[in-house]
């Protein structure tokens, strides 16, 4: 049972001890990360949760680094994965094209860096056709990190399309764990991470694979000797 139960919940033990491993590094990214001057940086007070403004208002560029309109990017899509990433962190480079075979009408992830340089950013997002993001050196960037509080890399917040209220800050956990109907969640406004019955059957249906796998080698070990005997 304890076999059966590591192996159901790698992708979520993964996704802890990755996210921990990388908390000290995802903190010195996220500080240190170049921004524009005071300036020039795009208005917004202290705690607001709604970043929808910020995204409606800025400029977004395609995994190409070409410009889109914001209007174009979000037609017909109904939750937003607010995806805070940087190339520099591995657990970002392991997630993020898990992330980008998530390819739904209904939902899009908008890329917010921690690259120290625009250059790093364009080579990490081109592989992504899926991802949009805000351009490298914009204040809406700082805006949206001030926004929403991400203190942790990789971190994706998955908000309402039309209101800009957050769904869940555990849009990583629900992707790692629930990926087929995660985005379907969060639609209806839920949160995508599997419930305790959920995880119960999960639980269930890996020990009896895990059973029925140690029976057949057993049955295989005892046919392979069976004919040795006789041979």
């Amino acid at each position: 049972m304890v076999f059966s139960t590591v192996c159901v919940r790698h992708g979520l033990l993964n996704c802890m001890c990755s996210s921990w491993s990388s908390r000290r590094f995802a903190l010195r990214g996220l500080r240190g990360a170049k921004g524009p001057p005071a300036s020039e940086r795009h208005p917004v007070a202290m705690g607001d949760m709604n970043p929808l403004p910020i995204l409606r208002s800025c400029p977004l560029i395609d995994n190409n680094g070409q410009r889109v309109s914001a209007a174009e990017v979000f037609a017909g899509v109904k939750v937003i994965g607010l995806y805070f990433s940087a190339s520099w962190c591995p657990p970002c480079r392991t997630f993020s094209p898990v992330l980008d075979s998530m390819k739904e009408d209904s939902f899009k992830v908008v890329m917010i860096t921690a690259d120290r340089q625009e250059r790093d950013f364009l080579d990490y997002i081109r592989p992504y056709s899926s991802f949009c993001a805000i351009p490298y050196g914009t204040g809406a960037l700082s805006a949206i990190q001030r926004a929403m509080g991400v203190s942790m890399l990789p971190t994706l917040v998955v908000i309402n399309a039309e209101t800009g209220a957050v769904i869940t800050s555990m849009g990583r956990m629900a992707v790692s764990t629930n990926r087929a109907k995660c985005v379907k969640d969060w639609e209806q406004g839920r949160a995508g991470v599997l419930s305790s019955q959920q995880w119960l059957f999960v639980y269930l249906a890996a020990f009896l694979a895990v059973t029925l796998l140690a029976y057949q080698f057993k049955l295989a070990y005892l046919l392979a000797y069976q004919f040795k005997l006789f041979k």
